[in-house]
């Protein structure tokens, strides 16, 4: 029997156990994303995947132009490593991917004590739910439950909501 879906699984956050207190090394969020795509759909994600390349292009020449007004970290932001391919290639592990990358970031506190949220108000659309509940449901803290977390990084809070 045919499935009508596909999920495609990714990581983001796992660089061993380094933890310094300048924030650099290891990260202390380990973010498991999954997107699960109709099967009839999969290749429209493709054609989205070319349209993000195009966008992040923009992008990079507009923080050329004006930098105080578009910054964007080159080393970070590189759209001809962002590939869209059949389906058979599995274009759908970009999207896992920038779904973990998208909560990793939101999660993990730089050197500097910033967080990367931009991502969350779009990713909070997509994210499944349980009578309007996403925490437990589509997004899963593990081992230990929110408040416990929240007690230890109150860099969570910014997923509180979502």
């Amino acid at each position: 029997m045919k499935s009508s879906f596909i999920a495609y699984v990714d990581e983001s956050g796992y660089e061993g156990f380094v933890f310094n207190a300048d924030g650099s090394g290891s990260s202390r969020w380990f973010v498991l994303s999954a997107a699960v795509i109709r099967q009839t759909n999969n290749l429209q994600m493709v054609s989205c995947l070319k349209e993000v390349r195009a966008y992040l292009r923009l992008l990079l020449k507009q923080a050329e132009a004006n930098p105080s007004q578009v910054q964007i970290d080159r080393t970070v932001i590189d759209p001809e490593r962002i590939s869209a391919v059949e389906h058979s290639k599995l274009a759908g592990l970009q999207v896992a991917d920038a779904v973990a990358s998208g909560f990793h970031f939101a999660l993990k506190v730089n050197r500097y004590g910033e967080t990367e949220t931009g991502y969350l108000p779009h990713l909070k659309k997509t994210i499944y739910r349980h009578k309007a509940a996403a925490l437990g449901y589509g997004l899963k803290l593990w081992p230990e439950d929110f408040a416990t977390v929240k007690a230890k990084a109150p860099e969570a809070l910014k997923i509180e909501g979502l």
